[in-house]
């Protein structure tokens, strides 16, 4: 029978404060690199699609300015992804894209739904949900249920993303469940040409245990023309009490390194969808 523990941190039976970019204090004692991997993967999973309007499904004129238009975003182009479209009765559209993505050569998985809701009426203003995105990989997988609302400032170049509600995020390594609530309030930035940067900050609570917070204050980096889905460079400070641990984003693409009172050997994340 699967044992359901309730703690503190996405991963390896703890719960992780994360501080996403330095620290006052000396930490005393490592924590645990496979809690500072489960940690980045969640979170990183809540950010399957950048923030910007060419990576967002959205209305645009028709070149005659006659009519609107969808254009759909670059990531439905990926085989592994089908892409459904519907118009609400408030006017709305919902854009959904569903993974059923699969790499034999590392045993991983990306499947479920993300919808984005998203109005004429209303330019720059989606509303996200996540209809459990699973990322499996081995005997460990990571998903995230809820929604969050995306509103892009398209003059200044930047995005607000922050959660509507708490975010269910589950982590399961082998027989262990871990169930944490999420939330976030985050800044995109795609102010330079080819990249898309968030910074800002997130946390994690389990039950009536203390939420763990993350501050991102060096924003991850992701390479909007490289094809890589995941950050080519940034680092998590990770933080709990009086231990910690850093999570680093590296090319080739989905390498990271984790690091406490030690370094250990770079690993990869869960494959793209191709």
């Amino acid at each position: 029978m699967r044992r359901v523990t309730h703690v503190c941190i996405v991963g390896s039976a703890l719960l992780l404060l994360g501080a996403c970019g330095g620290s006052d204090k000396t930490p005393t004692t490592p924590l645990p690199p496979q809690t500072a991997a489960d940690t980045a993967i969640s979170f990183l999973l809540t950010e399957t699609t950048p923030a910007t309007p060419s990576t967002l499904p959205t209305w645009k004129p028709t070149p005659d300015g006659q009519a609107m238009t969808l254009s759909r975003p670059a990531l439905a182009d990926a085989l592994c992804i089908t892409a459904a479209i519907q118009s609400n009765q408030d006017g709305s559209t919902t854009y959904s894209l569903t993974y059923d993505c699969t790499n034999l050569a590392e045993a991983s998985t990306l499947t479920g739904t993300v919808a984005y809701t998203f109005s004429p009426a209303i330019p720059g203003s989606y509303r996200v949900d996540y209809q459990n995105l699973k990322a499996v990989k081995g005997t460990q997988s990571w998903s995230v249920s809820g929604a969050k609302q995306i509103m892009l400032d398209l003059v200044n170049k930047k995005a607000a993303l922050t959660t509507l509600a708490p975010m269910v995020v589950t982590v399961v390594n082998g027989a262990e469940t871990t169930l944490l609530s999420y939330t976030c309030n985050l800044t995109g930035d795609w102010g330079t040409a080819g990249l898309y940067k968030v910074a800002g900050g997130f946390s994690l609570q389990s039950g009536n245990a203390l939420p763990v917070v993350c501050s991102l204050a060096s924003p991850l980096t992701w390479d909007l023309t490289s094809g890589c889905c995941h950050p080519v460079s940034g680092q998590m400070a990770l933080v709990q009490g009086s231990a910690s641990a850093n999570v680093a984003f590296s090319l080739p693409c989905g390498t990271y390194q984790v690091s406490n009172i030690q370094t250990f050997a770079p690993a990869t994340l869960p494959t793209c969808p191709n």
